[in-house]
């Protein structure tokens, strides 16, 4: 009977411990709120990532918006005095000689000097009227040799007093050869093309090449075009075009009698004397209109820009370095709760 007491004792089960299972449940309920609150943490970093990162975009898009609004008032302003001013200029210029060119090769004896242009040879007598009225020609005075006089006759130089050209006075050349020969063969097709045809609209050449890195090459001359490269490439992109501003000996024909339109149909070949009054569009704006180099106000819109975005970035540094130390914190505390949980089983065992 005293056995049985024994084995009823022993298999007694011990009773739980209150205590215990309470701390063991705060320290589940600890660790959950550490991995919630590093979640919730994670997801409110991504989330703020996300606006900073849109902000940042929205902020440089607005400054490139503020930058090209600028730079498009100073081409306007460009396009303005090539237009109203230097065009305007250029072609006064050349009208004085021009006029006194024609008035002396009308005094000449004409049949004679037909005579030897049909076989193209070119007497002095008439080569020194070009050279003693287009000698000095010079655009607002700038002295240069890309703000000169040229004249052409059948395609043939008759003189050039341009560096970039053919040397003074070269017989032997074509102006087509010439200005082929020129770095922006596209546009120079189309200066040919206008200048031959008589057309109106603005010729312009490019004969040398431009230091811009990856310089756009236009084809035409439209307002658009030059834009394209002004708002790319700044005022530097626009400092080797060379335009070209003709007056025709005579407007539809020659001094001979011999019209450019025949039967409706225009003629390939007639003695057309073409006076041009050559200008550098950078020149010219340095020269008379300086204000056109002025970048202090975009220097300062980009120097402030600059300076918003490198807040931002500064803001956004900050940032991830509070983010961080904060996980780090959290990471801390998650450990140590699962420390102290694994040393409380180890107890417990």
């Amino acid at each position: 009977m005293d056995g049985n007491k024994i084995t009823h004792k022993n298999n007694i089960m011990p009773r739980p411990n209150k205590s215990g299972l309470i701390h063991d449940t705060s320290r589940f309920i600890k660790i959950r709120l550490c991995i919630i609150g590093m979640l919730v943490i994670l997801f409110a970093s991504a989330s703020v990532i996300i606006i900073y990162t849109n902000s940042v975009n929205e902020t440089k898009v607005a400054q490139e918006n503020t930058v090209n609004s600028f730079k498009e008032e100073q081409f306007e302003h460009i396009w303005s005095v090539l237009t109203n001013h230097i065009l305007v200029d250029a072609k006064s210029n050349i009208a004085g000689p021009a006029d006194k060119i024609e008035s002396q090769i009308q005094s000449m004896d004409l049949t004679d000097l037909k005579s030897q242009l049909d076989t193209e040879v070119y007497p002095e007598c008439l080569l020194s009227v070009f050279k003693n009225n287009l000698k000095k020609v010079q655009l607002n005075g700038i002295d240069n040799g890309r703000n000169s006089a040229i004249a052409i006759s059948n395609d043939f130089v008759l003189v050039n007093y341009g560096y970039h050209m053919y040397p003074t006075d070269a017989l032997s050349g074509k102006f087509s050869d010439i200005v082929s020969k020129g770095y922006n063969t596209s546009l120079g097709t189309t200066a040919l093309d206008k200048l031959y045809k008589q057309d109106e609209s603005n010729i312009c050449v490019e004969m040398t090449s431009s230091l811009v890195k990856n310089h756009h090459m236009i084809s035409d001359t439209t307002k658009e075009d030059f834009k394209t490269v002004y708002m790319n490439e700044g005022i530097e992109g626009l400092r080797n075009y060379q335009f070209l501003v003709p007056i025709y000996i005579t407007e539809t024909g020659d001094v001979f009698g011999q019209d450019d339109i025949v039967d409706g149909n225009r003629i390939d070949y007639n003695h057309k004397f073409v006076i041009i009054q050559e200008f550098n569009l950078y020149d010219q704006l340095l020269k008379g209109y300086p204000e056109c180099f002025d970048d202090s106000n975009l220097s300062a819109i980009e120097q402030y820009n600059q300076s918003v975005i490198q807040s931002l970035y500064s803001l956004g540094l900050i940032f991830v370095t509070f983010v961080v130390l904060i996980m780090f914190y959290c990471i801390s505390i998650y450990n140590n709760f699962i420390y102290g949980y694994l040393l409380a089983l180890k107890k417990n065992d």
